[in-house]
């Protein structure tokens, strides 16, 4: 289900059209991105800086690179390999760090899908049952598949 709705985030960020000026510049020689007061680019030294936008392009690609930053990108070893608690802990990481500069702020696309995959991931989360390691040993399980043990304290 989580792996569904951070796939709905690239397409959602794909439709959306708004442009929104950052508070950084575009070296057209070397692409790099100098402060939005910077009169030359240090590394190249070129002078030909232009102002750097918040587009559909520019969201998916930091998007892409937020995912990877937490190891949810690519999805298919994290989203077979980890629990929904890990997953929604690296979903929550990601917005917590995120550091994007756009006019725009909480109210730019990206914030704004990222939050609402955090939202989103701690409904499954709380919906979701945990696994009991006594049940699974025992095949002990009752009403959809919940554990039946008082007290365990080996729910994974």
């Amino acid at each position: 289900m989580i792996h569904l709705r951070v796939q709905a985030v690239v397409i959602a960020l794909g439709k959306s059209k708004e442009g929104f000026e950052m508070q950084m510049l575009d070296c057209v020689q070397c692409g790099r991105t100098p402060p939005i007061q910077a009169n030359r680019c240090n590394p190249c030294n070129n002078s030909n800086l232009s102002q750097k936008y918040c587009n559909a392009g520019f969201r998916l690609a930091e998007y892409f690179t937020i995912l990877q930053k937490v190891e949810l990108w690519p999805t298919v070893e994290p989203f077979e390999s980890c629990s929904v608690t890990d997953l929604v802990f690296r979903i929550s990481r990601a917005i917590k760090d995120i550091k994007h500069l756009c006019d725009a702020r909480n109210r730019c696309p990206l914030i704004q899908e990222l939050q609402h995959l955090g939202d989103r991931a701690l409904q499954i989360q709380e919906q979701s049952h945990p696994l009991c390691l006594n049940c699974i040993r025992q095949d002990k399980w009752g009403n959809n598949y919940a554990c039946t043990c008082v007290n365990s304290d080996e729910i994974i």
